[in-house]
């Protein structure tokens, strides 16, 4: 399990990813900031890591525009609450979208939500969405255009890791927990 050193550094290196990857969606003749949402729990279920994740994009926020920006624009990020609910978060969503206009919104940390907002605004809308906690096959497969990612692995690599890490630690049985909200 990771400790809280072993989160930050997760975090950290998940948004300068992240920040990598919006890089590409922007021409060198615009000016002004490079806004881009996110979009965490900040209430709801899963409201504990919410916090941590803003740290996390905040802190590679800054990072990036130490060191000059995104093709010498500076990063602003635009914090909404997914409050782990999809219908919540497709509205936030949209204000991100419709609102301050941003092209591309970090979140969310369920598959559930996240689904809800590729689905209802990131694949309409032609913005980027990328979430640092979705694990749910469904995210592998959806047809969208190129728009979705995701910075951890689908459920299905994770269960065949697993599956052999216990093989090798010489495990006979195991229990599985799990929430089917994807």
């Amino acid at each position: 399990m990771l400790n809280r050193f072993g989160i930050r550094w997760w975090c950290f290196f998940v948004f300068i990813g992240a920040g990598l990857l919006i890089l590409g969606f922007f021409g060198c003749a615009q000016t002004g900031s490079v806004k881009v949402g996110t979009l965490f729990a900040y209430t709801g279920d899963l409201a504990t890591g919410g916090p941590f994740l803003r740290k996390g994009a905040d802190l590679a926020a800054e990072h990036i525009n130490a060191a000059g920006g995104v093709l010498k624009r500076q990063v602003e990020l635009v914090h909404k609450d997914s409050e782990t609910n999809p219908d919540a978060a497709i509205e936030a969503a949209q204000a991100l979208v419709k609102d301050e206009r941003v092209p591309a919104i970090i979140g969310c940390q369920s598959s559930g939500v996240t689904l809800a907002v590729a689905n209802s605004v990131a694949i309409p809308r032609q913005v980027v969405l990328i979430s640092p906690a979705s694990t749910s096959p469904d995210l592998t497969n959806l047809q969208d255009n190129d728009f979705v990612f995701r910075t951890t692995p689908s459920d299905t690599l994770q269960g065949a890791v697993l599956a052999q890490l216990a093989k090798e630690l010489g495990f006979k049985s195991a229990c599985t927990m799990y929430i089917n909200n994807a």
